[in-house]
């Protein structure tokens, strides 16, 4: 008991002065009572910030996946980074044969009409012949516009010579231009009035009954934003791309029939393919993608 009362009577008098001040011995006490007090209420609040503060944990996973990482996305939005190993895509690695030649498939009636599968490497084919003309009419263009000359007798400004370069150029990206569009509608029009029927069944459907000996056709429909079309009116029928898992003819009532007049119900959707359209032809159909899934 005595040590335990020595122990409370130096807590009491415990102060932070020296002998030789001048303040009372009393005022010492009140101060350094005040200052143990503030020194207390600091320290818990900093043990009551530091204990409900949520704090961030540095985690890194070597090997991830994409479920994973929208997992974690969406988890963690604002806080997860991931750093990608290849900065940049190479574009030509979409239009060499190689990659083509991996997106072929020679059975393609085992996929749903619709599925993009059967005209995927049409696409590409298109677009790696697409890439190839608009590089041979920028060469030639650029060979055509550094034959030119600029003849005057006076005397030229920067200003004005500037002005008369930069009215070339403009006058050669118009030309371009207008030559691609004009091939382009020549090509359009020519599908159109000969009613070109394609291969892949995307623009008309042909079928045989097993009654008869007759072969009958019938133009595909297309559903896009909630609008039918119908690629005997239009050749800018498209609809966006996808997967399905149905098998592309079907039998009922004894006659085989194209899935796309009696039996579009029975195709499970697999995913969409954002960006890319199919259609009409792969011509078309590719015209009106933006390739964006590749840029994603």
């Amino acid at each position: 008991m005595s040590k335990l009362k020595r122990l409370c009577d130096y807590i009491i008098k415990i102060h932070f002065y020296d002998d030789t001040e001048d303040i009372s011995f009393i005022d010492q006490l009140f101060a350094t009572r005040i200052l143990l007090s503030l020194f207390s209420l600091i320290l818990i609040i900093i043990i009551l910030f530091t204990t409900f503060t949520l704090q961030t944990h540095s985690v890194t996973i070597k090997s991830s996946s994409e479920y994973l990482f929208k997992q974690l996305s969406f988890r963690y939005s604002s806080t997860l980074s991931c750093s990608s190993s290849q900065t940049s895509i190479r574009h030509s690695q979409f239009v060499n044969q190689s990659f083509i030649s991996s997106l072929s498939d020679v059975n393609k009636n085992k996929y749903h009409w619709k599925d993009y599968r059967i005209i995927i490497a049409s696409h590409f084919q298109i677009l790696a012949l697409l890439c190839q003309i608009i590089q041979r009419i920028i060469t030639d263009s650029l060979n055509e516009f550094y034959s030119e000359e600029i003849l005057t007798t006076q005397v030229l400004t920067q200003d004005i010579f500037d002005a008369q370069v930069e009215q070339l150029v403009e006058r050669l990206k118009a030309r371009n231009t207008a030559d691609m569009k004009y091939k382009s509608d020549t090509l359009w029009l020519n599908i159109l009035q000969n009613g070109i029927y394609t291969g892949f069944r995307t623009n008309y459907a042909i079928f045989q009954p097993l009654e008869t000996t007759n072969l009958y056709s019938s133009s595909i429909i297309y559903i896009n934003s909630n609008s039918t079309f119908t690629c005997q009116k239009s050749i800018g029928c498209t609809q966006q791309a996808a997967f399905y898992d149905s098998p592309h003819f079907v039998l009922i009532n004894s006659s085989l029939i194209i899935s796309v007049l009696v039996s579009e119900p029975r195709a499970n959707l697999l995913f969409r393919i954002p960006n890319m359209m199919i259609g009409y032809l792969p011509y078309t159909s590719l015209l009106q993608s933006t390739l964006g899934c590749f840029y994603n």
